[in-house]
């Protein structure tokens, strides 16, 4: 694909509420990827993304936060630790 063909993001996300989703989503469209000018890809994982069913209600509010590699989402009862897997970053 020629310079000028590829399609200009800045940021794509997976977000799973099953462990092995993302991975599966992943596995089937790496390539696809490549199509992005500067697809920066990262996944929701580890048992926080477990966790997150109970959070979720009709009309819910979440709240997040960011900070390292580890985001916190909760509403106003609860909230999850969860981890950040980098799939692909800009190079």
């Amino acid at each position: 694909m020629k310079e000028t063909e590829k399609r200009r993001t800045r940021q794509i996300y997976i977000h799973t509420c099953t462990a092995g989703g993302g991975s599966v989503w992943w596995g089937q469209n790496r390539e696809a990827m490549t199509r992005y000018d500067k697809p920066d890809v990262t996944q929701l994982a580890g048992e926080g993304v477990k966790e997150l069913v109970p959070l979720a209600m009709r009309n819910m509010k979440l709240n997040c936060t960011i900070q390292e590699r580890e985001v916190w989402l909760g509403n106003k009862f609860d909230r999850v630790q969860v981890t950040l897997k980098r799939r692909r970053s800009v190079a």
